[in-house]
């Protein structure tokens, strides 16, 4: 459909085409559309727009939400004449609105069962509630998560697909990110700062050999993403990945 019958169809279901307000929902959609990129659908529409107004750089939402977080692809958005936004797994781009594409419905919640809450300033994603926090050192980093709310910890990771959706939620960022793993005794007892088992490990080599006790993951793109490694504790360049379960 084209932008503005995918609206009013959204508008139907007392809908809109849905905002993206951080990166933990822009990840959230390329997973759950992943399917549709092997397929013929290039681009899907999402409610990014500049209104009637060619020659715009001005994006809102047409929901109303606040335009903030943007994970523009490589040289978008193209602003001149072309003013409605789509989303595949490179990232945003802007497109003429008259273009056909498949659409995403942003809606109520009608299932008569609560819906997953989050603590305020936490996000949900795949069951877990996380929060990103920047430019602390490892023990910093801790407290603070630790003091948002009962339960909050650094992150900690247990499988491959674990693993994995650490990245994949902080890939957008392109930075390394400091997991809840530690060396607190400084004698090779690696340990999860929320007290659960150390049962699962993806290091990138010895991490007994380096003499640093913290340990961050490679979320940047190229060589090694995803792989652990150890890091001076006092390092205030990594992102923090903070998470909880939950509301009940």
């Amino acid at each position: 459909m084209r932008f503005d019958q995918a609206e009013e169809d959204c508008q139907k279901l007392n809908g809109h085409l849905t905002s993206i307000l951080n990166v933990f929902e822009n990840n959230f959609l390329i997973n759950q559309t992943d399917l549709l990129w092997a397929s013929l659908i290039s681009d899907i529409w999402i409610g990014g727009t500049t209104g009637n107004n060619l020659n715009s750089t001005q994006w809102t939402w047409t929901d109303g939400n606040t335009w903030g977080y943007t994970n523009w692809a490589s040289g978008q958005p193209i602003n001149y004449g072309i003013n409605c936004a789509s989303i595949n797994n490179n990232g945003w781009q802007s497109d003429n609105c008259s273009q056909e594409k498949a659409y995403i419905c942003k809606v109520p919640y009608i299932n008569d069962l609560p819906p997953f809450c989050c603590p305020e300033g936490f996000s949900y994603f795949e069951k877990t509630c996380y929060r990103t926090i920047i430019g602390l050192n490892f023990y910093d980093s801790l407290k603070t998560c630790k003091s948002f709310t009962n339960g909050a910890d650094l992150v900690s990771i247990h499988d491959d697909n674990k693993n994995t959706l650490v990245y994949y939620i902080c890939s957008d960022l392109g930075n390394y990110v400091w997991l809840g793993l530690y060396d607190p005794r400084m004698n090779h007892s690696w340990q999860w700062s929320d007290g659960t088992p150390y049962d699962y490990q993806h290091w990138s080599g010895n991490p007994n050999a380096t003499g640093q006790y913290c340990s961050y993951m490679n979320a940047r793109f190229g060589q090694g993403v995803n792989e652990w490694l150890t890091a001076d504790c006092n390092r205030t360049d990594f992102i923090g990945l903070c998470e909880v379960a939950p509301l009940s």
